[in-house]
């Protein structure tokens, strides 16, 4: 019934059936699917090593961030206060991969 169905619709042509492919056809088919569907190792690596340079810089200037900065003044703060039973006021200064460093 639904053979008989889309070869009507066929015959009028409202649907484009195409045939049988060619042992051939069917060759060239897999070849370019399977060299366009699976990326190369080294694409993978590219990308790979793009996104890790990517976070780290990110991460990189979120470290330098006022914001991230005084979240760790407050929990250096608290964690000082917890241990030392006593009262912290506050740290004077954090640095995080600043250019200079200290020895």
């Amino acid at each position: 019934m639904l053979v008989s169905w889309l070869q009507t619709l066929r015959s009028e042509g409202a649907v484009h059936i195409p045939g049988p492919l060619t042992p051939n056809q069917v060759s060239d088919r897999n070849d370019r699917s399977i060299r366009h569907a699976c990326p190369s190792l080294v694409e993978v690596l590219l990308i790979l090593a793009g996104t890790v340079c990517v976070a780290a810089v990110a991460l990189s200037i979120y470290l330098n961030t006022e914001s991230f900065q005084s979240l760790v003044r407050r929990r250096l703060v608290a964690e000082v206060e917890r241990v030392t039973g006593g009262r912290a006021k506050s740290v004077a200064s954090i640095r995080f991969l600043s250019g200079s460093r200290r020895r």
